[in-house]
């Protein structure tokens, strides 16, 4: 039955209605499905616990969203129905929305460029109206994203999440809050804003919808917000030249001059649209309803759950990219392939089964031009780059000569060659989650666990007699996460993961066991180091703050608070042997911290512009590494804390990582991927594709043989670098085992073999050098 065609007493009580099945849980309550007994129509009743919201501060919160919800009325916006109490408990009874979200509805569709086209065009044409709609009454969302755009039954829009919603007085506010890729410069710097960030957000979604991925995605919460504010936007061809100039109008880094309003009506990708009689029109779509609440079908957000905070009203969450199809199985590869041999010796007593044919292998052997490069001043200029957008490396031959930039000259490099022996093969297509997979870590004893904006899971990886690997699923967990992080504990025993304004805390000897929540920070945490020889862990955020936990015996206790800085916490890392921390920020500035002291030892500062890490050198432990967005990485003497090599590039540095033995180092930039031999620091590797790196994805393997990264920011498959011969490894890339969307992570093994990596399309697949 419709509630728009049935009449309910507008006083209702707790025993007016019949609770159901639970939709969604949170920190201040839960969201259950419920039946008004009298006229049997449905709702979603969400419940929160009065004990909880006041000893959380929360009250005048969920009174504001309470009555910005009551005072709106508009077709394309969810509506609070009702709203009761008890003695222990707030009822919010709101409008059931059954159609699931637009992604998911939108890609089961299977829709060919043209009909993609009408479909955004209508739901964004509705979002328009909802927008003017809810800015006429002075309400900025703060907080739109794909995630919140929900489809009724009728196949009709719905903007749903109001939680962060705010009456936008004279002059507007500053709070940094939204989520971070749909953040519009003036929130990310910190300035005063008004009702256009609404719009900034809205070219977001019109981006993503068409293009498959936010236009400022990055794993890297620095990354992105840099990206934003540089307005560093990939365009791709098979945007409609319309649409392309719809986005850029809304993209407008002056609030000012971005377009938005009434005046978008007028603008050509809306071309046919009747506004007159456009609220008559029928929906291009009608979803499938759904009631499964592990696919958040129901309209009701797990952030509605979050505490809110005065200052920070951070509601920051990963983007959600629905996967066209799933990836097949490979078990003929699992059952024949000799690299499971190479991973888990015992199956060498196992009889031999021949190796599979490879359908196609990838390879590209073209090097790039020679440079001639130096530390001090690293130039790629725009020819070159373009020469080289698709182009592998040179092996150590080919490789640039440099200069250490304070005397030192280089040494020849040893020649190498293409090792035509080596594949890189995937091996197995491991699990699937419900949103895009974000980030993989791997704990002792074959422990790994992969986490997405919406839940983390842990698996036991094991092998059958028929040399299968299985992957155990031990714990899964439903989170609200950017998924800034996912960490073991050097031990194995511990695993930390986002939960976005604290951390989480799993056992991983008792999966079973209810996590614990590590909570201090009023703003989303971005960074956490374990200790490597003790049970502290370090989490720092972007509220500036540091705190120290003492986790031993699975009882947390929070041990310090560390003040020192005045910017976001981009990197944290513990020395690899002692109890010296090492935090970088947005301030320009690293600060050492004893935590067995409890003290600061020293304040780094040699760089012009924000830090966005901090590495120490595991095996010349004196030796750490720290890149800004100067464009410099700086390696340095933590014995008196002056550099001793400085690499300057032509790009601002994304990432850099040591190999495990400390003789490399690999940098990263939007448009080149470079391996440096340490001490002498000379270049034995260099790839360079112009503006199409995403150059947060570095990982070396245990052994330091391998490097894996990505060629392209569209890549569905890793690439690896043999660092012995400086050249890439050929990649058996089937249709039916690479990823059906471009890998978001990737992390080796810490003791075998085996890279695995995640995606936009929802899966984990592992993949082996043979």
């Amino acid at each position: 039955m419709n509630m728009d065609t049935i009449r309910i007493p507008a006083t209702v009580t707790k025993d007016d209605f019949e609770f159901g099945q639970i939709l969604g849980e949170g920190a201040f309550g839960q969201v259950r499905l419920c039946v008004h007994k009298a006229t049997e129509v449905q709702f979603a009743a969400k419940i929160l616990k009065k004990e909880k919201l006041i000893k959380a501060k929360q009250t005048k919160y969920v009174k504001s969203e309470k009555e910005i919800l009551l005072e709106m009325d508009h077709p394309n916006i969810s509506k609070l129905c009702y709203t009761f109490t008890d003695e222990k408990r707030l009822y919010f009874i709101l409008e059931l929305i059954t159609g699931g979200e637009l992604f998911e509805c939108i890609i089961k569709s299977n829709l060919s460029s043209k009909e993609l086209k009408k479909v955004v065009q209508f739901y964004m044409a509705q979002l328009l109206e909802a927008l003017i709609y809810i800015h006429s009454l002075n309400i900025c969302h703060r907080d739109l994203k794909p995630e919140n755009l929900m489809l009724n039954g009728d196949g009709n829009l719905k903007l749903v999440d109001f939680g962060i919603a705010k009456k936008i007085e004279k002059p507007g506010p500053n709070t940094f809050c939204g989520t971070a890729e749909y953040l519009a410069p003036e929130v990310v710097t910190n300035n005063e804003y008004g009702i256009m960030v609404d719009w900034w957000a809205y070219g977001c979604i019109i981006y993503e919808l068409f293009c498959g991925k936010s236009p400022f995605y990055s794993s890297s919460m620095a990354v992105t917000c840099q990206k934003i504010v540089d307005r560093d936007i990939f365009w791709p061809k098979t945007l409609p030249s319309d649409a392309k100039d719809l986005i850029d109008g809304l993209l407008c880094t002056d609030p000012e001059r971005r377009l938005g309003g009434l005046a978008l009506r007028k603008h050509p990708f809306f071309k046919g649209i009747d506004w007159k009689n456009f609220s008559k029109t029928k929906p291009p779509m009608v979803p499938d309803l759904m009631f499964d609440n592990e696919d958040r079908g129901v309209g009701i957000k797990m952030s509605m759950f979050e505490p809110r905070n005065d200052q920070e009203d951070v509601m920051i969450q990963a983007h959600v990219f629905k996967a066209r199809t799933k990836t097949a199985s490979v078990q003929d590869i699992l059952k024949r392939s000799k690299l499971l041999r190479k991973l888990y010796p015992q199956l060498n007593q196992l009889s031999e089964r021949p190796r599979p044919i490879n359908s196609r292998i990838i390879q590209n052997s073209e090097n790039i031009p020679k440079t001639n490069d130096k530390v001090e001043e690293e130039q790629v200029n725009d020819e070159q780059r373009k020469a080289n957008h698709n182009n592998t490396p040179s092996n150590l031959s080919d490789a640039p000569k440099t200069n250490d930039g304070i005397g030192a000259s280089s040494e020849d490099q040893s020649s190498g060659t293409h090792s035509s022996k080596k594949q890189v093969v995937m091996i197995q297509s491991a699990l699937s989650m419900k949103t895009p997979v974000m980030k993989i870590s791997f704990g002792q004893g074959d422990k790994v666990a992969t986490s997405s904006s919406f839940q983390a899971k842990t698996f036991a990886i094991t092998i059958d007699h028929e040399s299968n690997i299985i992957f155990n699923e031990q714990k899964s967990v439903t989170t609200v996460s950017t998924c800034n992080f996912l960490e073991y504990s050097p031990n194995g025993e511990m695993l930390a993961f986002d939960m976005q304004r604290h951390i989480g805390l799993m056992e991983t000897k008792n999966p079973k066991k209810k996590p614990k929540h590590l909570v201090g920070h009023p703003l989303p945490i971005t960074k956490v180091s374990w200790h490597p020889k003790s049970t502290l862990l370090a989490a720092g955020g972007l509220d500036s703050l540091v705190y120290l936990w003492n986790v031993e015996s699975g009882k947390p206790k929070l041990q310090t608070q560390i003040e020192s800085h005045k910017a976001y916490i981009s990197d944290l890392q513990f020395h690899p042997k002692e109890s010296l921390l090492a935090s970088a920020s947005g301030d320009c500035k690293v600060i050492f911290y004893d935590a067995q002291s409890e003290r600061v030892v020293h304040k780094f500062s040699n760089h012009e512009d924000a830090i966005l890490g901090v590495r120490w050198n595991e095996t010349h432990d004196n030796i750490f590494c720290t890149w800004s967005m100067d464009r410099r990485l700086v390696i340095s003497d933590r014995r008196t804390f002056k550099p001793v090599k400085i690499l300057a590039h032509s790009r601002p540095i994304i990432n850099a990582e040591w190999s495990k033995d400390g003789v490399m180092l690999a940098t990263c930039t939007r448009d080149s991927i470079r391996i440096w031999q340490y001490p002498n620091i000379t270049s034995s590797f260099c790839y360079t594709n112009a503006d199409n790196l995403p150059g947060e994805l570095l990982s070396f393997d245990f052994s330091n043989k391998y490097l894996a990264v990505l060629k392209c920011r569209d890549d569905t498959f890793p690439s690896v670098v043999d660092t012995e011969t400086g050249s890439f490894i050929d990649v058996i890339s089937q249709p039916n085992n690479s990823h059906k969307q471009p890998v978001t992570s990737l992390q080796w093994s810490n003791h075998r073999p085996f890279l695995a990596t995640g995606s936009f399309d929802k899966t984990v697949n592992l993949w082996g050098v043979e």
